[in-house]
């Protein structure tokens, strides 16, 4: 398999919102949570706000990464931080904040 990894973009919001929603229920099954909906349905919530928060500041407020596979397009990870350091600008040569 080959692997892209690339920013977000607006079209990817729907499949990234049930990647989201996969990942964090099988977590919590594997964790043996699975009852704790209430929590399931907050961090799903919680993981739009901050993808909605990525494409609207542009990666200045949240940043995303996502890996896809190259052949479907389909998610298989994503990365995730509150916004890109100076030092992590600096050792990539590229300014990720304003992509």
């Amino acid at each position: 398999m080959k692997l892209l990894i690339r920013r977000p973009e607006q079209s990817d919001i729907q499949a990234l919102h049930e990647f989201f929603d996969l990942v964090i229920r099988d977590t919590y099954k594997k964790e043996g949570i699975a009852e704790l909906v209430d929590d399931q349905q907050d961090e799903w919530e919680t993981k739009k706000q901050y993808v909605a928060m990525d494409l609207e500041s542009q990666g200045k407020k949240r940043f995303f990464w996502l890996a896809l596979n190259e052949e479907t397009n389909d998610i298989i990870g994503t990365i995730e931080c509150e916004k890109p350091t100076k030092s992590f600008n600096k050792r990539s040569k590229r300014n990720y904040s304003i992509v």
